[in-house]
């Protein structure tokens, strides 16, 4: 990742990823037949290492609340990791000229990998896991645009905050008619 992270990804050939694993171009390409290839590997590698780094730590926490702010620890000292795996997705999609199969199925093995993992690690449902994964992609997304506008700790508190009154909603019932108002208008979007 740190040669993707460096040079970006449409300016890494063959050759520097074999230099930098020191390997011969020939046994690379033996094992991985295009840089594509290579880059849909390490997204996995990263997203299976990323989800046993965090659950490790998760491990001993009982409730929701306590295993979110395992989380929330991990992504403040995970901050600029993130931001350059951020970083490094989209100089990916910019410059990716495969099938465009091949990036969709890259990009969502890599989210589900890790939403389903958070999913069931807290113990909530799919939908409320890629609440907080997007949430959180966005919140170090803006930490790299605007870091001066919004102090990354402060939002992912608020974050925590919002998303804890809301689970605690959820537990006392009185979500279940919000949920059932956005389900009516999803399905009066799409004709059902």
């Amino acid at each position: 990742m740190n040669l993707f992270s460096r040079r970006g990804y449409a300016n890494v050939t063959m050759r520097e990823i074999a230099k930098e694993l020191g390997v011969s171009t020939g046994l690379l390409y033996h094992y991985f037949p295009t840089k594509e290839a290579i880059f849909a590997h390490m997204a996995k590698h990263l997203g299976e290492k990323d989800v046993t780094s965090v659950l490790t730590q998760v491990d001993d926490a009982a409730s929701i609340d306590e295993k979110l702010q395992v989380y929330a620890e991990h992504w403040r000292e995970q901050k600029e990791y993130y931001k350059s795996i951020v970083l490094l997705a989209i100089d990916f999609i910019r410059n990716y000229r495969g099938p465009a199969e091949q990036m969709s199925k890259v990009k969502k093995e890599y989210v589900k990998y890790y939403v389903d993992a958070m999913a069931e690690n807290l113990g909530v449902a799919e939908e409320l896991s890629r609440f907080i994964y997007v949430h959180m992609i966005g919140l170090f997304y803006y930490d790299l645009v605007l870091p001066e506008t919004a102090h990354f700790d402060d939002q992912l508190d608020l974050f925590l905050d919002v998303y804890l009154s809301y689970a605690a909603a959820a537990v006392r019932g009185s979500s279940s008619k919000r949920r059932g108002g956005r389900v009516a208008r999803k399905r009066h979007r799409i004709g059902g």
